[in-house]
Order: structure tokens, then sequence, then C-alpha cells
């Protein structure tokens, strides 16, 4: 907060837009873990500042990555169960970075974009588009990143569901999402850590609803 400048004057500086994004998501995390509801009211308040900074930032600096901050509202019609709508969002992606899709090799714009479909894909139970998505997903994430460790745990788990009675397959899946565990326990990443080892222990017991999504709000 206090890397933004006074209102009236002051330059911003490049990166700010990604900055005020990334520090939205981790008050979306406090906001959510909360227990006192004041607290928790308070750090939503800072959401909402933080992401209009944000798309501020982005508009005077030109920083596409501010595509970011179209995320939100892509979640809220995925849990709304508005999928195609939701997949509209998405395609505003493309629209602000389209250079970026027209190139093979990593690109987070066409991770960002291929993640979030493969997400939307999964929430209304079509595994065999999730899957294919994800695999874009990974062919355009960076090595050893939280984004590619993401798509790995939820390629893992895509295929899991789509063969949930195939113990062979379970097996497989299972180790890969305990590989991505550990992977991200060592790189520092909780939030993939957690969701990693949640579906694997979904594995485990053989379940197939109250799957962990990958994703932050």
């Amino acid at each position: 907060m206090e890397l933004w400048p006074p209102s009236g004057g002051g330059a911003l500086d490049s990166g700010l837009a990604e900055l005020n994004r990334f520090a939205s998501i981790a008050a979306v995390d406090f906001a959510k873990t909360a227990k006192n509801q004041r607290y928790r009211r308070r750090r939503s308040a800072e959401v909402a500042l933080l992401r209009a900074r944000s798309m501020t930032a982005a508009v005077i600096l030109g920083d596409r990555l501010a595509a970011g901050l179209l995320l939100p509202t892509f979640f809220a019609l995925v849990e709304q169960e508005h999928f195609e709508q939701a997949r509209l969002v998405l395609e505003e992606i493309r629209t602000l970075a389209p250079e970026e899709f027209a190139q093979d090799g990593p690109s987070l714009f066409v991770r960002l974009y291929q993640e979030k479909l493969g997400y939307s894909f999964l929430a209304e139970g079509d595994t065999t588009a999730a899957v294919a998505a994800y695999h874009r997903a990974l062919a355009a994430s960076e090595e050893h990143t939280r984004g590619r460790l993401k798509v790995r745990g939820a390629l893992a788990l895509c295929r899991y569901l789509t063969s949930p009675l195939d113990k062979e397959v379970a097996a497989k899946c299972r180790a890969e999402l305990e590989a991505v565990a550990d992977e991200a326990r060592a790189a520092s990443y909780p939030d993939v850590v957690d969701a990693s080892t949640a579906n694997a222990v979904l594995i485990a017991d053989g379940r197939t609803n109250e799957w962990v999504p990958f994703e932050v709000t």
C-alpha cells in the first residue's frame, strides 16, 4: 500500500499493476481464513482497493498483466454455474494479448487462459475437455513455477475423475499429486500443497466428490 503515490501526484512504477493484483490475491486468502468478522470485512475492503489500483496502474502503464483482474468475475460465474458466460469472460484475455496466442512456447497469458478454461470444464463435469485444456496450459507453462505445479495437479485430478474405478489410474494420479505436493512444499507454495494433499486423500478414499480446486478466487 505504501508504494502507491499520494493522490494527485507521483509517477507509477512499472509492474505496479501486477504487484497490486498479487496483493489482492493475498488479501483474499487472509479474508477467507480470518475468524474475526470485522477483520474479514476490512481485508475484503482492501481487496477492492487493491484491484482498483491495479486497474488504474494497468491503464496508465499499458500493463496487459491486468488481464488477471478479469478472473474474479470468471470465478464468480463458475461458482454460479454460468459456465458459458465464464468462458466468454476468459476470451477477453485473448483480446488483451492476441500476439501471445499466435506463437508457440511458454506464455503467461496462454497458460492463464487454458488453465482457467480447464477449471471451468472440470467444474462443469466435462473432464475430457478439461484434460485437453490443461495439456495446452502445461505446454505454455514455464519450468519450475507455481503455475506449472498447479496444472500438473489439476491434470492428475482430472485423469482420476475420468476413470475413478481404474485402480492403476488412481494410483498413478495419487502419486503425481503427492509429487506435486512435495515440490510445492520445497518451493513454499502452501496453497498448492494443500490442494494436492487434499486431492491425494480423496483418491485414497475412492471418492469423486468434494475435490479441491487448484485456484485462488
